[in-house]
């Protein structure tokens, strides 16, 4: 999985907003969080799963879900 970075939640000054950070979040429960440079596009896909890092990141993700779609057509 993906989302915020703590590095993005804290350059946006959205730290003490957040009750809880994503990043940590996801990978207190195991999840393989995958990222790359902060407040850039970013989308992964996992078998049926699939998320973007930021709010940068919703034309890959339709682009991930689009490829997948095709496949299965």
């Amino acid at each position: 999985m993906t989302g915020f970075t703590n590095t993005e939640e804290l350059l946006s000054r959205k730290r003490n907003l957040v009750p809880f950070s994503t990043e940590d979040a996801l990978k207190e429960k195991g999840a393989f969080y995958s990222k790359k440079r902060f407040f850039t596009s970013y989308a992964i896909e996992d078998q049926r799963l699939i998320t973007g890092q930021n709010p940068w990141s919703p034309r890959a993700v339709a682009k991930l879900l689009i490829q997948k779609l095709e496949e299965v057509v």
